[in-house]
């Protein structure tokens, strides 16, 4: 038992890094890095540039967190809709060496994310873990499983760092993304 703690304690402590707060920019290796997506095409975050970028993490075998932050996505998405903000959702996977494009494929068909402004992705394990570090997002394997937390992040089209929800901050979404609606995200003009 002894050990198991030492070893939980030392992924915690690898996996701990900068709190992903406002105003800290994504940086260029991972936005100019070729991640897969769930068509199984090359999709560098570069090319993204929506207003608002939504980016979280999960992984397509979770059975916990990622269903929560799938709900929590979707009611970020009805929400901009209803404020005609433009976004794109960006989900990276935890586990890349268990999800690819397929995985990814099935997982969205299950959960009706099928819009094409939600890019589903797969990196290298590198990769992976620069991005879980940047924004703040530990996670660890154990046994079969990916204990992980739960953290969304909201950029502007410049990869800058506006605002996150995490469990702390969930009951204040309507709160965050009004403070989005000003100047610096503009709405939708295609009505």
């Amino acid at each position: 038992m002894k050990r198991l703690l030492v070893t939980l304690l030392a992924s915690l402590l690898a996996c701990t890094s900068a709190p992903a707060s406002a105003g800290w920019t994504l940086g260029q290796e991972i936005r100019d890095f070729a991640w897969i997506d769930s068509d199984g095409q090359r999709l560098r975050l570069s090319t993204l540039h929506a207003p608002l970028i939504v980016m979280t993490m999960a992984y397509t075998a979770c059975r916990k967190v990622c269903g929560t932050t799938t709900l929590v996505l979707n009611d970020i998405q009805r929400k901009l809709d209803a404020m005609k903000i433009e976004a794109d959702f960006v989900v990276v996977s935890y586990d890349p060496g268990n999800d690819g494009p397929a995985e990814w494929h099935d997982y969205r068909a299950r959960r009706q994310l099928n819009r094409t402004n939600w890019h589903f992705l797969t990196g290298n394990t590198t990769t992976t873990q620069k991005i879980a570090r940047r924004l703040d997002l530990d996670f660890w394997k154990y046994h079969d499983h990916i204990v992980h937390d739960f953290r969304i992040v909201l950029f502007d089209a410049q990869w800058r760092t506006l605002s996150e929800v995490d469990w702390d901050h969930i009951d204040r979404l309507d709160e965050i993304l009004a403070r989005l609606a000003g100047p610096s995200i503009p709405a939708n003009s295609n009505d």
